[in-house]
């Protein structure tokens, strides 16, 4: 199988599976033939929905015109985007990271819980104001 994948994306997932060939994504650069793709964080950076990274429309445009891709891998929990849903109609299997980041985000969400109903917000504004403050309990 060959993968195409970005550089900084290599260079974290190395050594590849037995089998699995890289085919490293360059921004402007079009890529040999490749069976199966991952669009990494580094491709998105930069950008939006609206307005897309560079990286992000160049690695597209580069499945789009692949007519032996298989399967897409998305380092992002959802595929509603329209590129995706291109791609799905023409058969590639399209996979998606949900749930990749799921304990992460729960700890900061306890976390910023805790924060708000111990008063913390106040704490850091006396703080940066050099004043002490005794602690007062919201509840």
């Amino acid at each position: 199988m060959r993968l195409l994948i970005s550089e900084p994306a290599l260079a974290l997932a190395s050594p590849l599976p037995a089998g699995v060939t890289p085919v490293v994504f360059r921004v402007g650069e079009t890529p040999g033939p490749f069976d199966i793709a991952f669009l990494s964080r580094d491709l998105n950076m930069g950008g939006a929905r609206d307005t897309p990274a560079p990286g992000f429309a160049g690695f597209v445009a580069a499945l789009a015109a692949e007519p032996g891709l298989q399967w897409l891998h998305v380092n992002s929990a959802g595929v509603d985007r329209p590129q995706y849903r291109a791609l799905m109609a023409r058969g590639v299997r399209v996979t998606t990271s949900a749930g990749a980041n799921a304990l992460g985000v729960a700890q900061s969400a306890v976390g910023c819980v805790m924060m708000l109903s111990r008063g913390f917000l106040g704490w850091i504004d006396a703080q940066s104001k050099r004043e002490w403050r005794a602690a007062a309990m919201p509840f």
